[in-house]
């Protein structure tokens, strides 16, 4: 306000809709607030303006725009209002240019001035514009996160699961519960790569990478320090939060399958077992069988197989005195 010499200058963000500008911000008004209650009816601050041909172009233009006297907008005064609103507050030209991140319009910074005044400084009105949009989407964005963490601890606190934010430095900003033998204190801003094997790490870190530039979710199945800092595996869903102009943070979903890992190994086991044994009793000559309690063969080495003449798909079929009656 003080380098354009307005008398009045408004911050109107743009609705989700993209269909009207609401004010969020009015310096200049100062105790003539009631005043301005009394005579239009409404507050100011607050209020959504539905977008008209000059706010359309202004909201595209990194240039400040001449709106001309306020008896022409007739989108949102009559023209007797106008008249009356210029009159009570000696108001002359206005002024509009657009606020925007990235090249992405958020919204316009209106400048009112008084009656016969003359707008100074645009370059520095611009730059300043240009520096005002950066900063109120970083704040909305921020609020956003805030938000959103809220929403996630209430929803995540009772979880099973580990759940993280990772920022686009791997370090870790929020975690719904820290594991016996930790501290909330030591992980927060600690790396997510740090309680990851060595040998774990690089496959991590590419599929993070991944996330953080193309947007889609990976999954993956690692070795972290779980409670107590004991080895633990875990299943990984790794997915992006959305937020213009980039991703900054991944979404981690850490499922303890441990005892799923364990039950596989033993499965494994176990067939390596009965494979060793499989390829022992059908090394020898002599014919072995094995039969359920009714006499239902359930198994015969290959010798057995030649000898009474059984297919293997066929040995559930028959009997101990179908070969042997004696």
């Amino acid at each position: 306000r003080r380098i354009s010499g307005a008398a009045y200058v408004a911050i109107n963000l743009l609705s989700k809709d993209k269909k009207a500008t609401r004010t969020v911000a009015l310096a200049g008004l100062g105790k003539n607030k009631k005043k301005a209650l009394d005579l239009m009816g409404y507050a100011i601050t607050g209020r959504e303006w539905p977008l008209d041909d000059f706010a359309r172009a202004s909201l595209k233009s990194h240039r400040l725009m001449n709106r001309g006297k306020l008896e022409g907008v007739r989108e949102h005064f009559s023209q007797r209002m106008a008249r009356k609103i210029q009159s009570a507050f000696g108001i002359g030209d206005i002024y509009s240019v657009g606020l925007f991140c990235q090249n992405t319009a958020i919204g316009t910074l209106v400048f009112v001035l008084r009656k016969d005044a003359v707008i100074e400084h645009i370059a520095d009105i611009e730059l300043h514009a240009h520096l005002l949009g950066s900063l109120i989407y970083r704040a909305d964005m921020e609020n956003r996160l805030t938000e959103e963490r809220e929403s996630l601890r209430a929803v995540s606190e009772n979880s099973s699961d580990v759940l993280l934010l990772i920022d686009r430095k791997f370090r870790i900003t929020y975690i719904n519960r820290v594991m016996t033998g930790f501290t909330h204190k030591e992980v927060i801003g600690s790396s997510a790569l740090d309680y990851v094997p060595a040998d774990a790490r690089p496959d991590y870190r590419r599929k993070l990478r991944i996330v953080f530039k193309t947007g889609k979710p990976e999954e993956l199945e690692l070795q972290s320090l779980g409670a107590n800092r004991e080895t633990a595996w875990y299943h990984v869903r790794l997915t992006p939060i959305s937020d213009q102009p980039g991703i900054r943070y991944v979404y981690a979903v850490s499922t303890d399958i441990t005892e799923r890992k364990l039950h596989v190994q033993r499965l494994q086991v176990q067939a390596d077992t009965l494979q060793q044994l499989h390829t022992f009793v059908n090394a020898t000559s002599d014919a072995l069988h094995v039969a359920d309690e009714s006499g239902r063969l359930v198994y015969c080495n290959e010798a057995a197989c030649v000898r009474f003449g059984i297919e293997p798909q066929d040995i559930g079929k028959y009997h101990v005195w179908d070969y042997a009656p004696q």
